[in-house]
């Protein structure tokens, strides 16, 4: 009975092995919390680089910037006149979202302290 056993040993092995990687990232979750959306940032647990691209380019576009058009390019120096769309890295992703939200909170003081400034500058731009 105990030879019959043993070909089912790596099979077991393995089943185990499985559920300790499930249970370490259900721990893992409930520990460090979820880091996925806007909402989830607190720049202690959650950062800007955990986000996913999507939802960094969706941090500007909530103020109404465009990531890729407007704000990478103005961050990156990039002598490149190819013509060839440019492939951003998840970091620039991440630099250009923490402009926006530098953005927006200038424009949330200005709005507070100088209205007249602000609506300035939004009809120059």
């Amino acid at each position: 009975l105990a030879i019959r056993s043993i070909p089912y040993l790596p099979i077991t092995m393995q089943l185990l092995k499985l559920f300790l990687v499930l249970q370490s990232i259900t721990l893992f979750h409930l520990v460090r919390g979820a880091c996925e959306t806007e909402d989830d940032l607190n720049f202690e647990d959650c950062n800007l680089i955990d986000l996913s691209d999507v939802v960094l380019t969706g941090i500007c576009n909530r103020i109404g910037l465009d990531m890729v058009e407007h704000v990478l390019p103005t961050l990156i120096d990039d002598d490149d006149n190819s013509g060839e769309k440019k492939v951003y890295t998840h970091e620039q992703y991440a630099m250009g979202a923490e402009e926006c939200i530098m953005v927006e909170a200038e424009m949330e003081r200005l709005a507070m302290e100088d209205p007249e400034e602000l609506e300035r500058m939004e009809r120059e731009a």
